[in-house]
């Protein structure tokens, strides 16, 4: 292609040439001036006598492969499918092919289809690139960049849950700073509620001898009742704890992981974790503080 590129650039230039009204004997010689390699005479007479350059693709068209799948009935039905399955990661060239087989073998159509799997799945490929299938566009969540709050101002707040040996399921609950990135992590053996929530929260503020402004959480049954029209309604506890504590509560919006900042998955281990749960002897030895 690169090859293709340059014989259509020297053609476009002779072209030019020729329209600025320089003679075909002295194309050459304008082209060393220019700093270009000036083709042979024939080739120099043969692009001189073009009105216009060729593409690329133009040019290569007479030495591409014919494609084998490309006969009318093996291109409609497989321009259909790629179609309708646009949006199916599933679809496999091996179904495809099964179904060409169906529709043209089978029904006698065809005696045998023109090519193999591989030969039909760079045919597809080839639809693709060449955009004779068409994808539906894609569209792409915009996110708005937030700076980072100052040191201890903002922490975060996420649970999660991890099944062991024997089926049995460890709760956690993580807790990070927005800044230090500072990982704190509690388990136990079932889910937390509004109150060993609160706990949790203090035995941080204990370990990190402070206490930040703001809560960063997500719409969890045990911190937030409900949502209206941006009004957040907290459980009792959770508020009173709240107001006790003097914290501003942001809770972002509900089942929206792309919202929930650094604390993505509370599955993470860390080394400063308060456990009290009987499953402390069946946790890794830095669960158990």
């Amino acid at each position: 292609m690169a090859t293709l590129l340059k014989q259509v650039e020297v053609m476009n230039t002779i072209i030019e040439l020729k329209r600025q009204g320089i003679a075909q004997s002295d194309i050459a010689k304008v082209l060393r001036n220019m700093n270009l390699k000036p083709p042979s005479a024939p080739t120099i007479r043969k692009y001189y006598t073009k009105d216009d350059a060729p593409s690329a693709s133009q040019l290569a068209s007479p030495y591409q492969k014919e494609k084998a799948f490309d006969d009318p009935m093996c291109r409609e039905i497989i321009i259909s499918t790629l179609q309708a399955n646009c949006n199916n990661k599933q679809l496999r060239i091996s179904s495809l092919y099964d179904l060409l087989e169906e529709m043209l073998v089978d029904t006698g159509k065809m005696q045998s289809l023109p090519g193999n799997q591989q030969t039909l799945r760079n045919y597809c490929a080839h639809l693709r690139k060449t955009e004779q299938v068409t994808s539906p566009p894609v569209e792409a969540r915009l996110c708005n960049y937030i700076e980072s709050p100052p040191p201890g101002v903002q922490i975060q707040l996420d649970y999660g849950v991890q099944e062991i040996n024997g089926g049995e399921h460890v709760h956690f609950l993580c807790i990070r700073m927005r800044y230090s990135r500072l990982l704190f992590v509690r388990a136990q053996d079932h889910r937390f509620n509004a109150v060993e929530t609160c706990r949790t929260l203090f035995l941080f503020f204990v370990y990190i001898k402070g206490r930040p402004k703001e809560l960063v959480i997500d719409q969890d049954s045990c911190m937030v009742v409900q949502e209206t029209l941006g009004e957040i309604i907290a459980t009792r506890d959770f508020q009173a704890f709240l107001h006790e504590q003097d914290i501003e509560l942001r809770v972002l919006h509900k089942a929206d992981p792309q919202s929930k900042g650094s604390v993505l998955s509370a599955s993470y281990f860390y080394p400063h974790t308060y456990n009290n749960s009987r499953l402390c002897n069946k946790l890794p030895r830095t669960m158990c503080g």
